[in-house]
């Protein structure tokens, strides 16, 4: 155990420490998955419509529905029975940390407070991405009512807001504090981390289209679709930071310190060896990656 992580791990909620691990998976790494995520549905786009004999794009739904089919010249993919299964995985996780949560009383350190914020460390740091992609996939899904299987999209997002109702009382509790306390910095964070993703994505995709032709209203479009995009991904990252930021501040940790403990907890090396050495953080990542 190096010094740099027992310093963190001093002021931080000491269930954590045994119970589910202070290891969080590293910044660039979350950018990087949602980049490569994004990739594989353009490159889902190209291959659905040049396996039905389409006009071949790579289209993601978010800019087909904001766009609108007329602007773009392509239709939305249909919902397949493959993606309610798909969006069936955030649910599966969340059963996953409720079932590795009734071992808390056993783990040391462990009491009602305690495991309830290592229950909610779980959540926002885990199984949140998923859940909050899956809805914004399905609420987008609803402007397209030609291409939905009603009923499989009903069950997925009635599934869906159901898990998202157990973050509520985590948000009142953790969140909303750590928001208001450390807003000088969550708040830049986000958008930053906003407009400089939807500026890049705007800029690369439309060189590689090579749409010369596109007017401002169109490049509009598609910049604020991809901010939708990125307030959904880096949104989910600042309150998962934000929870992070009660689980020092809530246990002793100095004010100005409390940021710099999470960052450290996102350390690369360690994070990697943590996976490599426990099973329930592998099954965590490759869940949270759909």
């Amino acid at each position: 155990m190096s010094s740099s992580s027992s310093s963190y791990q001093q002021y931080g909620n000491p269930v954590l420490y045994t119970f589910v691990g202070f290891t969080l998976q590293p910044y660039w790494l979350i950018i990087a998955e949602m980049l490569f995520l994004q990739a594989l549905q353009r490159i889902n786009s190209l291959i659905g419509t040049s396996c039905k004999k389409q006009k071949k794009h790579v289209y993601i739904a978010l800019e087909i529905t904001i766009l609108g089919p007329k602007r773009t010249g392509v239709a939305p993919l249909k919902y397949s029975v493959l993606d309610f299964f798909l969006s069936l995985v955030s649910v599966g996780h969340f059963v996953y940390s409720c079932y590795l949560q009734t071992k808390c009383s056993s783990a040391a350190n462990a009491n009602s407070w305690n495991c309830y914020n290592a229950f909610g460390y779980r959540l926002y740091n885990y199984v949140l991405p998923s859940v909050v992609s899956i809805l914004v996939d399905s609420i987008v899904q609803l402007g397209n009512i030609k291409y939905v299987k009603w009923f499989l999209l009903g069950t997925s997002i009635t599934l869906n807001s159901l898990v998202a109702m157990v973050f509520i009382p985590f948000f009142v509790s953790n969140v909303i504090p750590m928001l208001i306390i450390y807003s000088w910095i969550l708040v830049v964070i986000l958008v930053g981390l906003i407009l400089l993703y939807a500026i890049v994505i705007t800029s690369v995709v439309n060189a590689i289209r090579k749409c010369e032709g596109c007017g401002c209203i169109y490049c509009g479009k598609f910049f604020a679709a991809h901010c939708v995009v990125g307030l959904q991904v880096f949104g989910c990252l600042v309150f998962s930071m934000a929870f992070n930021y009660s689980q020092y501040s809530f246990y002793g940790g100095d004010f100005n310190s409390v940021p710099w403990y999470e960052y450290q907890s996102r350390d690369t090396v360690t994070w990697f060896h943590s996976l490599s050495n426990s099973s329930e953080l592998l099954t965590h990542n490759l869940l949270a990656a759909f």
